[in-house]
């Protein structure tokens, strides 16, 4: 299901994307496979595990945090 998902999400190389659930980081490798060089995505998640599965990108920024800080 995660093709499915990231596929409605309709991205624009360029854009910004937002992950509230990072996780293990599927959908979001997913999501910066798709993007420019000027594409953004923020990740969220308070779950110490989910440090394990950084991506190491400078378009990737990670929030350790949880996304009802989200502004």
């Amino acid at each position: 299901m995660l093709f499915e998902a990231v596929q409605g999400l309709k991205i624009t190389p360029d854009g910004i994307y937002v992950d509230v659930t990072f996780g293990g980081g599927g959908h979001s490798k997913e999501i910066i496979s798709q993007l420019s060089a000027d594409g953004r995505l923020f990740a969220f998640d308070q779950d110490v595990d989910s440090k394990k599965n950084l991506i190491d990108d400078r378009r990737f920024f990670f929030i350790n945090s949880n996304f009802k800080h989200l502004k």
